[in-house]
């Protein structure tokens, strides 16, 4: 790993006090009972790390429970074993967002933890509520299975403030916080309708992506606040900000649309 290593996010310890970064890419196992991966994820301030025997350990920032842990004052290089119940070393992918985490089992089950302000957790707000843990700190520790899928996940997606999940029907699933249109639900911050557009920029469950119901998906990718979707034609589709034309969407193909609430991408589009 290499690069800002301030909260221990690149599982190294710092050279000192005034030195936060690793300048050059250095093996973390050694520090780390020579561990073997075979996934990593990175998040804002946390990493996570999917092992040879299909456990799933994180390092760095706990501040929002990113690393499973209950006190969210602990900053470590040391891995931390996630614990998953039943579920601990049957994880086959892990993807880490700004300050929550997913990871999706053999059997297409997907588990949730970290931040959930914006609902990215993909778990119900009345649940969440019940929570002590989360009335008090917006954020759960303990990994939690999203119960809202009917069918078998094959792949996950974490952004910034939201989440992504395709099945094995090749259907498409978002949640969390859409105000840039990322979630390719429709919507954006800048279409205002009183009442509820406060409470369409937060999506607290998965919620299928109807625009992509016929494209049988076959990959999902999530940047900060855009989302990207692969078909079985190895067709691409993106949603959400593209003001610095990151999605590889001209906006010369807007110009004869009509009923476009922002310069945000809303629905999944196709690259050309």
């Amino acid at each position: 790993s290499f690069g800002n290593n301030k909260n221990f996010q690149c599982g190294l310890p710092n050279i000192s006090e005034k030195e936060n970064k690793i300048n050059n890419p250095t093996n973390i196992s050694k520090y780390n009972n020579n561990f073997k991966a075979i996934s990593a994820s990175c998040g804002n301030d946390h990493t996570l790390i999917l092992k040879n025997d299909n456990t799933v350990y994180a390092f760095g920032n706990n501040e929002e429970g990113e690393l499973g842990l209950k006190d969210r004052s602990i900053k470590t290089y040391k891995l931390n074993k996630i614990n998953f119940g039943i579920y601990t070393n049957k994880i086959s992918q892990i993807s880490a967002g700004t300050v929550h985490n997913l990871a999706l089992t053999k059997d297409g089950k997907v588990f949730a933890w970290g931040s959930s302000q914006g609902g990215q957790l993909g778990l119900s707000e009345e649940f969440l509520l019940s929570l002590p843990e989360f009335r008090d700190n917006y954020y759960i520790y303990e990994p939690i299975l999203i119960p809202y899928f009917n069918e078998q996940i094959l792949g996950i997606g974490c952004g910034e403030a939201h989440s992504c999940a395709f099945d094995i029907k090749g259907e498409v699933y978002s949640w969390g916080y859409g105000s840039s249109g990322q979630l390719g639900l429709g919507f954006c911050e800048d279409d205002f309708e009183p009442g509820i557009s406060q409470q369409k920029t937060r999506i607290f469950v998965p919620n299928k992506i109807k625009y992509l119901e016929k494209e049988n998906i076959i990959d999902v990718q999530c940047g900060k606040t855009f989302s990207m979707f692969l078909n079985d034609n190895r067709e691409i589709y993106a949603c959400g900000v593209n003001d610095l034309n990151q999605l590889g969407i001209d906006e010369k193909y807007f110009n004869n649309k009509i009923n476009r609430p922002c310069s945000d991408i809303v629905w999944p589009t196709k690259l050309e």
